[in-house]
């Protein structure tokens, strides 16, 4: 297993990932691997923040990455947790075979529409009739035996202002607990409940009833760590959120409470955030497993429309230790 080292500022230009420089990084060999290799070498990853968040230039998701290409992104994403890539206008098709390069993709989500003769490609549309519904902070689905690896989403229709997504770094949590907190919190595991967090989605959307009740204990509700050793780089951090997560099952009701607010109040606090404006035909990818994001929705009732893809697996990781640590589902 390998570690890669936090980006601590200074270098604009490329970030450092285990012993190579992404935007340095190249490769040799026959004719698709020397066009990667000249193409690798003109990425560059620009950080948004001290921790969280970079900007890839040199990248063209539509005509579709080379291998040394999707290999450095991985290793960006492992190190920055989100990745962003401007002006793109990626078809459906080629967002869903960039997406593929990374894992097996999920299947299509049961409340949302998709791209006609393509299920795997979610469409999410906000309008006046239809309000915007991930305005809270989460990890998609963590209430899964298995919760998915990555996001890819791009916007393909955009407000005129509003309707940035944030995103939080959970490893940058999970450091500025004290050596006491992580102790303490290294022995719990927290119960997610996916299905019952959408049953208050039956207020606003009374058509999705029927995929709602068809959600299964068996399949949205499960036991995770509280805090988790990343499979793709190690390094540990702290897994509950604020939409899915109901309680810590060591401690009594009242404890639970108060470890899960004090928790949820840190990842609300800016400084382990980055915020990202869109605009059309911009990508955003995002290691789903280090983050949670947040779509705000301040665009209402102007219409946003994305189009999204979600990798299930890290195909770079040992499928045993996909998802570490034994998480269950609440059956077992």
């Amino acid at each position: 297993m390998c570690e890669f080292p936090l980006f601590q500022g200074g270098d604009t230009g490329s970030i450092p990932v285990g012993d190579t420089t992404l935007a340095a990084h190249a490769v040799s060999g026959g004719a698709s691997e020397e066009r990667g290799s000249e193409v690798t070498a003109q990425l560059r990853f620009e950080p948004l923040t001290g921790t969280i968040g970079a900007v890839v230039h040199g990248l063209d998701i539509d005509v579709g990455p080379s291998d040394a290409e999707v290999e450095a992104v991985h290793r960006g994403l492992m190190d920055r947790h989100v990745l962003f890539f401007r002006d793109q206008h990626p078809s459906p098709e080629a967002l869903l075979a960039f997406a593929r390069r990374f894992g097996p993709i999920s299947p299509r989500h049961p409340l949302h529409l998709c791209v006609p003769g393509l299920e795997e490609v979610m469409v999410i549309v906000d309008d006046a009739t239809k309000p915007p519904e991930n305005d809270m902070w989460h990890s998609d689905l963590s209430g899964q035996p298995r919760p998915p690896f990555a996001g890819v989403l791009h916007g393909v229709e955009l407000p005129a202002a509003g309707g940035d997504t944030m995103w939080c770094d959970m490893h940058a949590v999970y450091q500025a607990l004290s050596p006491h907190m992580r102790d303490f919190l290294g022995g719990l595991t927290a119960l997610h409940d996916v299905a019952a967090s959408f049953q208050g989605l039956r207020d606003r959307f009374d058509d999705r009833g029927a995929a709602i009740d068809g959600m299964s204990a068996d399949a949205y509700t499960a036991r995770h760590p509280v805090v988790l050793h990343h499979p793709g780089n190690g390094r540990p951090l702290v897994y509950v959120n604020r939409t899915f997560t109901t309680r810590i099952e060591e401690l009594t009701e009242a404890e639970s409470a108060a470890v899960l607010e004090t928790l949820y109040t840190m990842i609300e606090t800016p400084r382990f955030h980055v915020r990202f404006r869109w605009t059309e035909g911009a990508v955003a990818m995002w290691d789903n497993w280090a983050t949670q994001h947040y779509a705000i929705g301040d665009h209402f009732p102007a219409r946003r429309v994305m189009q999204r893809v979600t990798v299930a697996d890290d195909a770079r990781v040992e499928s045993d230790l996909a998802w570490p640590l034994a998480a269950t589902a609440l059956a077992s």
